[in-house]
């Protein structure tokens, strides 16, 4: 579940104004219908991660751009936990360290997956490459068509044109730290 303290729908269609195209269009785009745009911008449905990656691939903007428009300048070297800008809650939370793409070349998540928390139905696939560190649970971490479940102290590294899923088939949270770069949130 997207951040429940930001107003996504609202957000979504300024942005989707801002790029000139219709809810149609932006639904064809990412390969959604126009009903699911429409539930999203009045706020009647909450997108998985997946869903809003789509939408937000269209728009060329990364979570990070979306959530936080204000985005700081790289002088910042030190992060505390209450600086961390929330880019997820609810079943699967993403806390971003630093600014994100369009300031930093890499992007340092910390990553919580409640038991049965997915990134969402469909498989994301983006450019850049990713990595990661289980830190306590498990994870089910599909990357094409080859899938592990990792546990604490494993990890992985990928290529994230492959389309990949991370589901949490444990019985307790899942956090991990991971990277990405270029940024992709």
């Amino acid at each position: 579940m997207i951040n429940s303290e930001f107003d996504v729908g609202t957000a979504l269609r300024l942005k989707r104004e801002q790029a000139g195209l219709s809810q149609r269009q932006l639904g064809e785009l990412a390969e959604l219908t126009h009903v699911t745009i429409a539930n999203v911008e009045n706020n009647r449905t909450a997108p998985s991660v997946a869903t809003l990656a789509r939408i937000l691939d269209v728009l060329k903007l990364t979570f990070s751009e979306f959530f936080t428009p204000d985005l700081p300048s790289m002088d910042k070297v030190f992060y505390r936990k209450s600086d961390f800008v929330q880019l997820a809650s609810g079943d699967c939370e993403i806390m971003q360290v630093g600014p994100g793409r369009g300031i930093a070349k890499l992007q340092v998540l910390k990553t919580r997956y409640r038991p049965g928390a997915e990134t969402g139905p469909e498989m994301l696939k983006h450019e850049a490459e990713e990595g990661g560190v289980i830190l306590s649970g498990q994870i089910e971490l599909t990357v094409g068509d080859r899938t592990e479940i990792l546990g604490p102290g494993d990890g992985y590294l990928f290529r994230s044109n492959q389309p990949h899923r991370f589901r949490n088939v444990g019985d307790v949270d899942c956090v991990m730290v991971a990277s990405c770069t270029p940024p992709y949130l």
